[in-house]
């Protein structure tokens, strides 16, 4: 979300990219299926992300959804290449349950908010509502 070829979402970008490698590859997703599936559906999202608002205004911008996708693999792969999985392993169940549950919130969280911009329900809001 924005304009920038990076912004304060560039660093959530890289976090979720890793824990979405982290939590599929727990799971025993194989490596290939997990690479699509996270990658793709972020892809999908980034797709689905409305650019301008009803007034005009520029919520997002080519150059800036690049870089989100870009910064969402680097997530991933470092994810991969050190991998995070030997450390989530060791946390204990609540904390791999909350992380769970915030991923899944996550998602549909930015379903919701690029489906339907104009939604105001609790803590889904659209990308139209300030």
């Amino acid at each position: 979300m924005g304009i920038n070829i990076l912004d304060n979402y560039s660093i959530l970008h890289l976090l979720w990219g890793s824990i979405t490698f982290t939590l599929i590859n727990s799971i025993k997703i194989p490596l290939y299926f997990n690479f699509i599936l996270t990658n793709g559906l972020h892809l999908l999202i980034e797709i689905l992300e409305q650019n301008k608002s009803p007034t005009g205004k520029i919520l997002e911008n080519t150059t800036n959804h690049i870089s989100d996708i870009l910064f969402f693999l680097i997530g991933w792969l470092l994810a991969f290449k050190f991998n995070f999985n030997k450390f989530y392993k060791n946390f204990p169940l609540y904390i791999k349950i909350i992380l769970w549950v915030i991923l899944i919130l996550q998602f549909l969280e930015e379903i919701m908010r690029e489906l339907f911009p104009y939604t105001n329900f609790i803590i889904f809001k659209g990308a139209f509502i300030t």
